[in-house]
């Protein structure tokens, strides 16, 4: 299923809200009539479609310094050790729990 972008979230309760069916909106935009059904139910209830923000803490390393981590690590396997953590965190400057962490998530999901 796809993710409804701002735009088109608003444009389904228009349509909606126009008088078309919730089965037709649903079909039109390729999502359940349950998903439309949530939208004018948030839209009547806050004046908007805005997802909330995320809950739990940010993420402490972009994807770019995952990629340079992955990257570093899958050159020379026995960098794991301490070489490809300890040129992380001196590069990024970031605490060696954080690149060892990160490192973990990325190659163990």
């Amino acid at each position: 299923m796809p993710r409804l972008s701002y735009v088109d979230k608003l444009r389904a309760v228009g349509q909606f809200e126009a008088g078309t069916r919730q089965r037709d909106v649903a079909a039109l935009f390729g999502v359940r009539p349950g998903t439309i059904s949530k939208l004018v139910a948030k839209f009547r209830a806050t004046c908007d479609v805005k997802d909330m923000p995320p809950t739990g803490r940010p993420r402490a390393t972009t994807p770019e310094q995952d990629r340079f981590l992955t990257r570093a690590t899958l050159r020379d396997r026995s960098c794991l050790q301490r070489g490809c953590r300890h040129g992380f965190s001196d590069r990024y400057r970031r605490s060696v729990e954080t690149s060892r962490r990160a490192l973990c998530q990325l190659l163990h999901g």
